[in-house]
C-alpha cells in the first residue's frame, strides 16, 4: 500500500491518500520479493535461470551479485554467455560463462 503526497491530493476529488503502487519486482515461488526495482526501471529474467538484467547489467537474483555490463549475450539451455569486452577493469574483460541454475560464473579471456 502506498500513499499519495499531500500536494497531489489538492488536485483530486477523492481525498483518500491510499493507493496501490506500481512497482516492478521479482518474486520467488513462495511469493517473497527477491528484487525490487525503482519506479523508472524494471528488470528482465533470463529464461530458466537465477539471472536478471537491467540496462544490459546482469545480476544474480538469489545473491545480488553483479556480473557486469554486457555489450552482447547468448545462451544455451544451461549457460549464459556475456561479452564483457568493455569492462572498466581490464582484468575482467572477456566472455563470462554463467551456469543458469547455480549462478556460478567463469571468465574466459
Amino acid at each position: 500500500m502506498a500513499y499519495y503526497k499531500e500536494n497531489v491530493l489538492k488536485h483530486c476529488k477523492n481525498k483518500d491518500p491510499k493507493h496501490l503502487e506500481g512497482i516492478w519486482c521479482i518474486i520467488d515461488s513462495n511469493g517473497k520479493e527477491k528484487v525490487i526495482f525503482d519506479n523508472l526501471h524494471h528488470g528482465y529474467i533470463v529464461k530458466n535461470s537465477c539471472v536478471y538484467y537491467i540496462d544490459s547489467k546482469y545480476y544474480n537474483i538469489k545473491t545480488g551479485e553483479y556480473y557486469g555490463y554486457a555489450s552482447s549475450s547468448m545462451e544455451s539451455s544451461t549457460e549464459l554467455y556475456l561479452d564483457l569486452e568493455y569492462n572498466d577493469d581490464k582484468n575482467k574483460r572477456g566472455i563470462l560463462i554463467i551456469n543458469k541454475s547455480t549462478g556460478f560464473a567463469e571468465l574466459k579471456r
